[in-house]
């Protein structure tokens, strides 16, 4: 008897059944489904992140021109500032960020004796006032 139905056995054909093609198709559709929700996510922070570096380093830009200019506003211009903001390729300007994230602004003015720097990304805003 054993020896029959090892023969019933040998004698089916090999491979998959649909059943089983079909949920494995179905799991690989929703680990992907997973991923690119999480990928999403991690591109979003990634973007903040470099938002908020560059607005950090505009900032920086205009405390380093306002020492360089004895601690005043008197005289100071944008041209002065954008020579201490760079990206990485080392173009300098504030306007020149390469590398922000698509939609991202950076300004700076100048009314007075303070200096404003506002940074826009993705409806949040930015500001650092120099006084």
């Amino acid at each position: 008897m054993l020896k029959t139905i090892m023969k019933k056995r040998n004698n089916k054909k090999k491979g998959f059944t649909l059943a089983e093609l079909v949920i494995v198709v179905a799991i690989i559709a929703i680990l992907t489904g997973l991923a690119v929700m999480v990928f999403g996510n991690i591109t979003d922070s990634a973007n903040n992140a470099t938002f908020q570096s560059n607005h950090r380093s505009v900032v920086s830009g205009v405390v380093m021109a306002v020492a360089e200019n004895d601690g005043s506003t008197d005289g100071l211009t944008t041209a002065a500032i954008d020579k201490y903001v760079a990206d990485k390729s080392g173009v300098t300007g504030v306007t020149n960020l390469d590398g922000s994230p698509k939609g991202s602004t950076y300004a700076v003015s100048i009314a007075g004796d303070v200096v404003t720097v506002t940074s826009t990304y993705d409806g949040t805003t930015l500001t650092y006032n120099s006084k």
